[in-house]
């Protein structure tokens, strides 16, 4: 699941969204988006980093999106990424 982080974020709000994420949906994993530009990033990157999300590396996701290869991600693109197995 990709979710992409609002300007205004609210702890308890996306907590309640990885709990629905897993259990109502059975998602195995989520990738957060987070605008480059924005003026919080290094702030948000330890947040989620604190609760367990990992930067994900420019090579790609290692999941499967529609097919068999991996979701490429460039380094040019707007938004800073961070992938959270929830099986881990």
């Amino acid at each position: 699941m990709f979710v992409q982080v609002p300007l205004e974020l609210s702890r308890d709000c996306f907590v309640e969204l990885l709990d629905y994420a897993e259990e109502s949906l059975n998602v195995t994993q989520m990738v957060v988006c987070i605008e480059r530009a924005n003026q919080s990033l290094n702030g948000l990157v330890k947040s989620f980093s604190f609760m367990g999300f990992s930067p994900v590396p420019p090579g790609g996701l290692g999941i499967k999106c529609c097919g068999d290869d991996p979701v490429p991600i460039a380094k040019s693109m707007p938004y800073f990424m961070l992938s959270y197995d929830f099986d881990s």
